[in-house]
Parts: structure tokens; C-alpha cells; sequence
């Protein structure tokens, strides 16, 4: 009920994925399906890109619950929430660091190579 109401009335959200079922979890596809409203579930799933983030709950909810709302787009920003986390304790964010490169499509260079890759 809750991510009808939230879609309907056009709120922001921030989703937070736990996935362990200890802690009353469940893998993201078994979620997916909870939702039988198809067109929900579209909304909600379809085209959708997923950063890889894993988070502990208790730690980060306090953060996104009192994460302003973005007044140019008009939601939260997942970034603004984690660096005030940050702010707070130094310690509660761990990255690594992976070298792949990411194609920037405003790059001459990188334009050509993706345009030489698709013809």
C-alpha cells in the first residue's frame, strides 16, 4: 500500500534494498514480484539504473529520512544523504576503487570509439 500511495500522489522516494532475510530481507526479484500490480512494478523497476550500494540500515536510515528534498529535481539525493553520513562518522562508508573506464558520451574521442562499436 504503501508504494501505491507513494507513486500516486507522486512522492519522492528512496527505496533502501535489505537483503538479508535475518534481518526480514529477501533477494530484490522476490520483492519485485510481491508487487502484483504490473504497472506499479514497471514504475517502480523498468529502466531503472541500480548503483551497486550495500548499506546497513539502522546506520543509513536516519540520514535518508532526513535528507532534504532536492528543490531543482524535486526529491532526495541519495549523494546528499551519504555525505552527511560521511560528515557525521568518517568510518561509515567503505569504496573500492575499480578501474574501468566509463564512456563519456560528450567526449569527441569516446563518441567515435561507441560509434565504431555499433556500425
Amino acid at each position: 500500500r504503501e508504494v501505491v500511495a507513494t507513486l500516486d500522489k507522486s512522492i519522492p522516494y528512496l527505496f533502501v534494498h535489505e537483503a538479508d532475510e535475518s534481518k526480514g530481507g529477501a533477494p530484490l526479484a522476490a520483492l519485485q514480484l510481491e508487487l502484483h500490480d504490473e504497472e506499479v512494478r514497471k514504475k517502480l523497476f523498468d529502466g531503472r539504473r541500480v548503483n551497486i550500494f550495500s548499506f546497513i540500515g539502522p546506520k543509513v536510515y536516519k540520514y535518508l529520512k532526513d535528507c532534504p528534498v532536492n528543490k531543482e529535481r524535486g526529491e532526495k539525493e541519495l549523494p546528499s544523504a551519504i555525505e552527511n553520513m560521511i560528515l557525521d562518522d568518517k568510518e561509515s562508508m567503505l569504496t573500492f576503487n575499480l578501474c574501468e573506464h566509463v564512456p563519456d558520451m560528450t567526449y569527441k574521442d569516446d563518441i567515435e570509439r561507441i560509434n565504431n562499436f555499433l556500425n
